[in-house]
């Protein structure tokens, strides 16, 4: 693999579209939300029917769930992104063959191949697991797609554990 680099600025709006792709990419927010979804619809058409106090409760949970989780994600990304200058800097990473680089404008970081637990495609982003939480994400645009696609090789040839 050739080495190449990606730069990107990631902006407080991609910020918020991430962090939100990555809560609906969990399965059981997924389920909440739905649940919620026909929950409410069921409510408002069968009105003059009584559900049961468990599928009451269930679905009241559920409707909290589906509101209350996506309103403090959205406070907890807006304070996170305000309060981390490192985030809001232009950033170049650097592939080569064993190794990632990121280097702002006021910090360098750098990380061996091996290290990673997964790789996953996610909208415009690429996320980098060294375990099972998101570690290090690179925003990319669709001029940087033939990089991605030599990443996606040098992934799969690695056997690095992937999902596009």
């Amino acid at each position: 693999m050739n080495e190449f680099s990606i730069t990107n600025k990631t902006t407080l709006k991609g910020y918020m579209i991430l962090t939100f792709a990555i809560l609906y990419d969990i399965l059981l927010m997924r389920i909440y939300s739905t649940f919620a979804v026909v929950y409410l619809i069921s409510c408002m058409f069968y009105s003059n029917k009584d559900f049961g106090f468990l599928i009451r409760i269930i679905g009241l949970t559920a409707c909290f769930i589906a509101v209350y989780r996506p309103l403090l994600t959205l406070f907890i990304t807006y304070r996170s992104y305000k309060s981390n200058k490192a985030l809001q800097e232009t950033i170049t990473t650097t592939f080569t063959d064993d190794e990632i680089k990121k280097v702002g404008e006021s910090f360098s970081l750098s990380f061996k191949l091996d290290n990673i637990y997964q790789v996953k495609i996610l909208r415009n982003w690429v996320l980098f697991y060294q375990s099972k939480t998101p570690v290090n994400f690179i925003g990319f645009k669709t001029e940087d797609k033939s990089n991605i696609e030599t990443l996606k090789n040098f992934v799969e040839k690695r056997n690095i554990k992937h999902n596009w």
